[in-house]
């Protein structure tokens, strides 16, 4: 007691005495001025709530975070700043420790303001478009991590508590010392912390050195323990205990049990926390992540009009300078009321009015804003719905034009009329689709014409699509658009069909099969279309597409590869022009004949606008591109494509590519290219809703891949 009494008066006297005798300095004052500031700050933001009670108003205003930040922050700034002026009119004595004087309540009470103020700080970032989503994550994260807590503190008393009695027997420690030492070694435990001897040395064992039994005795304070030294003395028969050591767990039989017992609980309580309770919680954040990530847009104009609202309210000068403001503020008040009222009255409801109406029509032009972008998402997935709907009572339309056509053929057969004659209209053909070959096309018939929504095209029921049969009223309209007029000519003797010419090396081969000319005109080799000429195409016969297919692994959430049915789910890239209201894959025509360089240049300018980039960052995207096609691509078909653009005498072929990205490269947000308005992955958990016969192209992709395919059974063409 004396040393530490000489000790105390030491350091004292080594700082300068025992009194604390330094006053208040001008950044205290400063302080003290800034935070009084606040008050009129806050109490206008009360005031200005849209509610008649009172204590409503507080309510409302306490219900944000941050207006309850600052006032925790002023309240903890005033009693500090109230004990700190204590500090010069009383002799306190800082340096004893062993005393909670009012100098470190002080510093524990300005520590946490300072704390307060840093959370406040935080609001600023909530404008920010990319920060301000992550902080509503954050809070979303914490209200499920405070309800983990309790399952946590459930595993984690329950284990504390029995260790404890088990592994202390003799523990005489005060109640509450023993319970903190047993629930911090319980949460340590979960970080990697683990004593696997499960007790202190000093209580695992008792060395007496060069003392007698008595002075060991008294060392332990124990009788059990004491007693356990006596019976190894006894066992060594000797008097003195220099060198003898004992070790409750091996030296006792409650020890040793209890010790395994302890070890049991130990990896349970492992088994379930770290493993089972981390991995759920990590689970329970995930889930938070993707449910905010997908409404991010949403809640960072929502979070920005809370600031610009709240701010509204505020006055336009910063703390302490504002309480300016509410002197001339209460001035002007007093002087209306006092001086000039009956004169001021009606200008200055007037002024109230302008201001409510102000107010009321920004608040208004805010959900004007948010509703006009919901209205045109839901009119863009609205119209491509549409689109599916119509091409869909297309269909059952001409359904029902065939079950005419066949009710008509099966009357002509009734009343003796010769069979029609397997002739085209002018001469047999040498060559043609017979209905062996493939189904007949069915958007080709598609009515109206899709290039021009005026254009009709001539009924054509399946059994009268093959060249071979004869159809007497067949009669189609020629046409062809003014914008594709001069891409071709109209000389037809000077093409070269089923050939690569030789002069411009432009290729009108087929990929499916070589076709026939009737007349000069190139003949579609799968059947009647309904409408002659090229249509919106850019060449007389074959128009060849390289049509690639990107994909990735579905990977939402938690990073793992998605499956459903045990089935790997991929993600493909779509795209959508002006042309084209619904989405499409990405493709290019090509009047040579298509190689790998052609998919490659598809992925590019799809992926990258590679028109804008250096030569150095082409030449690496190229390198990229290069690696992905010479290891995870897949040839997916090559031939005829059934199209709503197709003609007699012009249709679409299509060769078709898949390429699977991985590593960094699949995460590249993709940037449109110059004709690509938008870009979007797509996940095939479902079918996707796609331009027409690319759901076929789709299929197809997802079985040669062997991943799940959400058309399994369904017959496509």
């Amino acid at each position: 007691v004396s040393t530490q009494s000489t000790g105390s008066s030491g350091i004292n006297a080594e700082y300068g005495g025992d009194k604390s005798t330094r006053a208040l300095g001008y950044e205290d004052y400063y302080t003290l001025v800034f935070v009084v500031s606040t008050f009129p700050v806050e109490l206008s933001q009360i005031l200005a709530k849209h509610t008649k009670s009172v204590p409503k108003k507080f309510i409302r205003h306490f219900k944000t975070f941050y207006n309850l930040s600052d006032f925790v922050a002023v309240i903890l700034f005033m009693v500090g700043f109230v004990i700190k002026s204590r500090l010069e009119a009383e002799s306190i004595d800082k340096y004893n420790l062993n005393i909670f004087s009012e100098y470190h309540q002080y510093r524990l009470i300005a520590s946490m303001c300072f704390a307060f103020y840093c959370f406040r700080f935080i609001q600023m970032f909530e404008i920010n478009s990319k920060i301000g989503p992550k902080l509503f994550m954050i809070k979303r994260m914490s209200i499920d991590l405070f309800f983990f807590l309790f399952l946590l503190m459930v595993f984690t008393m329950t284990y504390s508590i029995a260790s404890e009695a088990l592994l202390y027997p003799f523990n005489d420690e005060p109640l509450g010392d023993t319970i903190f030492a047993a629930v911090k070694r319980a949460y340590l435990n979960v970080f990697g912390d683990i004593n696997p001897d499960g007790m202190d040395d000093k209580l695992i064992s008792g060395h007496c050195n060069n003392n007698t039994y008595n002075s060991t005795f008294n060392y332990i304070n124990n009788v059990a323990v004491a007693a356990i030294f006596q019976e190894k003395l006894d066992d060594e028969g000797i008097s003195n205990c220099t060198g003898i050591t004992i070790d409750l767990i091996k030296d006792t039989v409650v020890g040793s049990t209890n010790y395994y017992i302890t070890f049991g609980l130990l990896c349970l309580y492992l088994l379930f926390v770290n493993i089972m309770l981390i991995n759920l919680l990590i689970a329970i954040f995930s889930n938070t992540y993707a449910d905010s990530e997908a409404k991010s847009g949403i809640i960072y104009k929502t979070q920005r009009a809370e600031v610009i609202l709240e701010f509204k309210e505020r006055p336009w000068l910063p703390n302490p300078l504002s309480l300016f403001y509410f002197v001339l503020l209460a001035a002007h008040k007093l002087l209306d009321k006092c001086v000039c009222r009956k004169k001021l009255y009606r200008s200055q409801i007037k002024k109230v009015n302008r201001q409510n109406a102000s107010f009321n029509a920004f608040r208004a032009s805010l959900i004007e804003a948010e509703c006009v972008t919901i209205y045109l998402r839901r009119k863009k997935m609205m119209s491509a719905s549409t689109t599916v709907l119509l091409e869909q009572l297309q269909l059952k339309f001409m359904g029902l034009q065939n079950t005419v056509e066949r009710v008509e053929k099966q009357i002509k057969k009734s009343v003796g009329n010769p069979p029609p004659k397997c002739v085209s209209p002018t001469v047999e053909l040498e060559s043609g689709c017979t209905k062996d070959d493939r189904p007949p096309h069915r958007f080709a018939r598609v009515s109206p014409y899709a290039g021009n929504g005026e254009i009709e095209r001539a009924a054509v029921p399946d059994d009268r699509v093959s060249w071979s049969v004869f159809h007497e009223w067949y009669d189609p309209l020629d046409y062809t658009s003014d914008a594709v007029e001069s891409t071709d000519t109209d000389d037809m003797e000077s093409i070269q069909f089923n050939t690569v010419h030789e002069t411009t090396k432009l290729d009108r081969t087929s990929l499916y099969k070589p076709y026939d000319v009737i007349d000069g005109d190139p003949i579609n080799p799968c059947g009647r279309t309904g409408i002659k000429g090229r249509g919106c195409l850019k060449l007389w016969g074959p128009n060849k597409f390289a049509v690639t297919i990107i994909t990735r692994w579905a990977r939402p959430g938690t990073g793992n590869v998605f499956s459903i049915k045990n089935k790997q789910v991929i993600e493909v890239l779509l795209v959508r022009n002006d042309k084209t209201p619904t989405f499409t894959l990405p493709k290019m025509q090509v009047d040579a004949m298509i190689e790998d360089k052609h998919h490659k240049l598809v992925v590019k300018s799809t992926c990258f606008d590679y028109e804008d980039v250096s030569a150095v960052e082409s030449a690496n995207v190229d390198k990229l591109i290069d690696k992905a096609f010479a290891e995870k691509s897949t040839h997916i078909y090559e031939g005829y494509f059934d199209d709503s653009v197709n003609t007699d005498n012009a249709w679409l072929e299509v060769q078709v590519t898949s390429i699977l990205l991985e590593g960094a490269f699949s995460t590249t947000p993709p940037a449109k290219g110059k004709d690509v308005e938008e870009t979007a992955w797509t996940m095939l958990n479902k079918k996707a809703l796609v331009r027409q016969n690319d759901a076929w192209l789709l299929k197809t992709a997802c079985n040669k891949l062997r991943c799940y395919n959400p058309w399994k059974g369904e017959v496509l063409l």
